[in-house]
């Protein structure tokens, strides 16, 4: 049976009557704790129950010490096993090169590192070691030392010997150098010392942790509204991640290249990617210490592609359904008995909303003049000018009445789940079969009613600046889209009122 103390932290030291609290530190923090294997401190009191309530606020304080440095070593990633890695390719370099020079003829003597300043130096690092409590190095320093002094070396083959007895010195000096940074396990230290003894069983990993990735994912919380938005920045990222480990190469602006090219070839996607690139690396300098002491230095491998601007890789945009086009999918919506699907096409046709936008029409933002809808405001939009009111035409507002009048929820049309709150995310996928079938290409989907709607508009000679107010959309004129209070309501009425499709079943 487990001791007291062992399950709720309180124990009695002999011959005191005194409470303490006691934590085990869980191994691989250890080392960034001090080396210490336990936690203790005393509750300053004999009243069993007092000492509990006392504990609590002292355990919470050593168990966040213990997730902070979790936390820490996560953030730092790979950057102790790169150095070691680095640092076996410098002593491999020096044994080869000193086993060229020792095979040089010429006087050996002249090669040894017998000199007066090179016994000096041992003697300043044996100083350092032991005052950094590292006597077992510091005694590997001082036999050499005396080998180096008695035994002078008179062969190529001693030499060499000597020289990697000294590499092999300065090897664990290094090891245990790191392991003190950053605050390594005993394990971590094993790897270490075979990472720097075969460098090649190194690959690099992504410096772009997973723990990383949660802090950003956090701070994109408080930045950006929309969640879809959010998940595609994370997923890009860990995406790129993953494929830098998968890789084993570094963060640089020739790996995101090479990436951007395993991924997609259009134009689109790719920039896609570069603004999730350049949204994680911004806040990575920022606020991540150890990413900041990596790469600060270093430009942003996100910034400067030349993406395709010509051809199908420039990406293709979706085509507007022709009049008549909208008309037949219609007609097939009602010919297959989708009263839904054929009354979405018509409120898309006749708005220019997308389909999003239509999703969340509700009793609640269509304005009635009497008992006849006469206009809908759109009041979550993606951006600033698309939140807008649009005049309901004429031919739809009955529609918009009777699918009002017999919803169960207030929404015009039933919604389905999506964790996104796209409530006709169903809808655009039974539309998609509905096209596909009728042969349209990948090109045309829902969004290429709104196009229609917006090619009609203008062939039937609508203001140019009206129709933006219609769909949604700046002018990119600062005249108007800061400075005006935009078009009037009868403007958009009369553009509006320019649409017209035959649609033989209006639902």
């Amino acid at each position: 049976m487990a001791k007291k103390y062992e399950r709720d932290y309180l124990y009695q030291k002999a011959g005191e009557s005194t409470w303490y609290v006691k934590l085990t530190i869980p191994a691989d923090v250890r080392a960034a704790l001090g080396n210490r294997r336990t936690l203790t401190r005393t509750t300053g009191t004999s009243n069993r129950a007092q000492a509990r309530d006392v504990s609590y606020p002292i355990l919470a304080e050593w168990k966040r010490l213990i997730a902070e440095a979790r936390s820490s070593k996560k953030l730092v990633a790979d950057k102790w096993r790169e150095l070691q890695a680095d640092e076996g390719k410098t002593l491999i370099q020096k044994r080869v090169d000193a086993a060229q020079r020792f095979y040089t003829p010429r006087p050996v003597q002249t090669e040894q590192p017998d000199t007066r300043e090179f016994l000096d130096s041992l003697y300043d690092l044996h100083t350092d070691l032991i005052d950094d409590g590292r006597p077992d190095l510091a005694q590997m320093v001082k036999e050499y030392s005396f080998k180096l002094i008695e035994n002078k070396p008179r062969t190529q083959g001693e030499g060499i010997d000597l020289h990697n007895k000294y590499l092999q010195i300065i090897e664990e000096v290094g090891i245990a150098a790191t392991a003190e940074k950053y605050s390594l396990s005993e394990t971590e230290v094993e790897e270490a010392r075979q990472i720097t003894r075969r460098p090649d069983i190194y690959k690099p990993r992504s410096p772009i942790s997973k723990a990383m990735i949660a802090q950003w994912s956090q701070h994109l919380d408080t930045q950006v509204e929309k969640q879809k938005t959010r998940d595609s920045h994370v997923s890009r990222v860990q995406r790129l991640s993953d494929w830098l480990s998968a890789e084993g190469v570094e963060l640089t602006f020739d790996t995101v290249h090479t990436f951007l090219g395993s991924v997609s070839s259009t134009r689109k996607t790719r920039s896609n990617y570069l603004w999730s690139g350049r949204s994680f690396w911004e806040w990575a300098i920022k606020y991540s210490p150890p990413f900041r002491e990596q790469f600060g230095a270093s430009p942003s491998p996100f910034e400067g592609h030349k993406l395709p601007r010509t051809g199908k890789d420039a990406g293709e945009s979706y085509t507007p359904f022709t009049v008549g086009e909208v008309e037949n999918l219609h007609k097939a919506a009602v010919e297959k008995g989708d009263t839904d699907l054929a009354n979405l096409i018509a409120v898309g046709a006749y708005t220019g909303c997308r389909i999003e936008e239509v999703g969340r029409i509700s009793k609640d933002n269509v304005i009635f003049t009497g008992h006849t809808p006469t206009s809908i405001k759109i009041e979550d939009a993606k951006t600033k000018a698309g939140i807008r009111e649009i005049p309901l035409h004429s031919e739809i507002a009955p529609l918009f009445k009777r699918l009002l009048s017999c919803s169960i929820d207030g929404f015009l049309f039933k919604g389905g789940n999506n964790k996104y709150q796209n409530r006709l995310d169903y809808m655009s996928k039974r539309f998609g079969r509905l096209k596909t079938a009728l042969g349209y290409s990948r090109l045309h989907v829902y969004h290429s009613i709104r196009k229609t709607a917006v090619t009609q508009m203008q062939h039937k000679g609508a203001p140019a600046l009206v129709i933006p107010a219609i769909v949604g959309h700046e002018t990119g004129s600062i005249t108007f889209d800061v400075y005006s209070a935009g078009a009037s309501m009868e403007q958009k009425r009369e553009a509006i009122e320019l649409l017209h499709y035959n649609f033989t079943h209006p639902g």
